[in-house]
């Protein structure tokens, strides 16, 4: 608890009296001890004078509970209408990569009993090499976006693990991309991505408005983000694509610290604002659906991971930030302290889920990361 003075008293001269049941001790001028009990109380301080009289005095203490000791955890309704667990998590061993994903409810909706919203799908294609990698947010205003998420994460890794494996044309010309990809390739890059991942975010917004349809709700009641990342190596390096609609994080982090960022949260008009998978607009200008879609090289990776906003807000104080190595290597160091970077193996996304439920104030929403490792453990 510290010092009671500013000046020592002999503790001869000097006697202070706590409440029993705080669950403090004092020691000469110092209180200390854990609280056990929360409450206002009033500490006696005695203090002996020169001339042998003793004064009493009263000071108030004030004993706040843990904050984390607030919050409730209660079960969601496994039998509810789309009940989904309250965290989930996965491995994918590949030969390149070791991907870990994990999901936890939030502590608001933990507090509440109500869903996790959130969502996340991956798959390794061993034809042709790509990864892929889905994770979506579902909103807490939306009565139906957890059914929204598994919607948008499982459709759009079906349909690309379909469309990749016949994507020819985009398979031929990364083949045949030279050594420091000049711009007029990286947009053919683009565009021939463009070609394979908007269909897949089209079928799955038509998935979530059949669902809408079966139930005789709106669209609306299934909002949800989604954040797609299709991967694979090429002659050495990694190629990267991604498409995104709504907030969150995905970039790569490379040995030299540089980092590919991987998407560019939409903003809105308010704090907390953003697009959904399931605004009928996302579809009406195809050059600014064009424009979601990032492409990029990388080699000698660190680590590459998706994200929802419940993971990125907390650690990425703003936007910018989530595209400087700053921002990324703090990342790094957190995880650092729950698992080995250095290797990688199935198993470890059980860490990775335990870790998900950091102390942030503030940020209390439904966690979700993807988190990709290279296996010869660059990542260290």
């Amino acid at each position: 608890m510290g010092r009671l003075f500013r000046e020592a008293v002999p503790a001869e001269r000097l006697e202070v009296i706590v409440p029993e049941e705080v669950g403090l001790h004092v020691d000469g001028e110092r209180v200390h001890g854990t609280p056990m009990v929360s409450g206002e109380y009033q500490v006696i301080v005695r203090v002996c004078r020169d001339d042998g009289i003793w004064e009493e005095g009263h000071v108030a203490l004030t004993v706040n509970p843990d904050p984390a000791s607030l919050w409730k955890k209660l079960q969601s309704n496994p039998n509810g209408i789309f009940a989904k667990p309250d965290a989930d998590k996965a491995a994918l061993v590949t030969p390149q990569l070791t991907l870990l994903a994990a999901s936890l409810r939030g502590r608001s909706h933990a507090h509440t009993g109500a869903y996790r919203e959130d969502d996340f799908a991956m798959e390794y294609l061993p034809e042709t090499g790509w990864h892929v990698m889905v994770v979506s947010d579902g909103a807490g205003s939306a009565k139906y976006s957890r059914r929204g998420s598994e919607i948008a994460c499982h459709t759009a890794v079906e349909v690309l693990a379909k469309s990749l494996r016949d994507a020819w044309m985009l398979n031929e010309a990364l083949e045949h991309v030279g050594d420091g990809p000049m711009t007029v390739e990286l947009e053919t890059l683009r565009r021939l991505s463009f070609n394979v991942l908007s269909p897949a975010v089209y079928e799955a917004q038509r998935e979530i408005r059949n669902q809408a349809l079966r139930m005789q709700s709106q669209m609306r009641d299934f909002n949800a983000t989604i954040v797609i990342v299709i991967a694979r190596p090429v002659r050495g390096v990694w190629f990267f694509a991604s498409f995104a609609v709504g907030d969150g994080g995905a970039a790569v982090m490379e040995e030299d610290g540089h980092v590919l960022a991987l998407m560019k949260p939409d903003g809105g008009e308010y704090a907390g604002q953003t697009l959904f998978l399931t605004t009928p607009q996302i579809f009406a200008d195809s050059e600014k659906l064009a424009k979601r879609v990032q492409v990029g090289f990388a080699a000698h990776l660190k680590f590459f991971a998706v994200m929802t906003d419940g993971v990125s807000d907390p650690i990425f104080p703003n936007e910018a930030s989530l595209t400087t190595p700053e921002g990324w290597e703090d990342l790094r160091q957190r995880l650092k302290q729950v698992m080995n970077l250095r290797a990688p193996a199935a198993g470890m996304e059980e860490a990775l889920l335990e870790w998900l439920n950091f102390p942030s104030p503030g940020n209390h929403d439904d966690r979700t990361i993807i988190l990709a490792l290279p296996n010869g453990g660059a990542a260290a």
